[in-house]
């Protein structure tokens, strides 16, 4: 779950109080997600590696990579590509 630990959640119904935890869902959703919090995730993890892909509020491209060989961040894109189309 992205290492996020569960957050506790009261909330008040009827007479009595209800509790709960609240988790990070961690599967594929329609909702977008906060890019700090992917970051974040990412931080989280040994990676030996990684590209980064966005768009600023302005609209435009943001790319950085800890890769210096453009062939490998071309061929780490296109199996990203291929996990996405299934």
């Amino acid at each position: 779950m992205y290492g996020y630990r569960a957050l506790p959640f009261l909330a008040l119904f009827g007479r009595g109080l209800m509790t709960a935890e609240i988790y990070l869902y961690n599967g594929i959703t329609k909702l977008d997600l906060p890019a700090d919090r992917v970051c974040q995730a990412a931080a989280e993890k040994d990676l030996a590696g990684v590209l980064i892909i966005g768009h600023d509020k302005g609209g435009e491209l943001y790319f950085a990579s800890t890769y210096a060989d453009g062939g490998h961040a071309l061929w780490l894109m296109e199996l990203a590509k291929k996990e996405l189309l299934g």
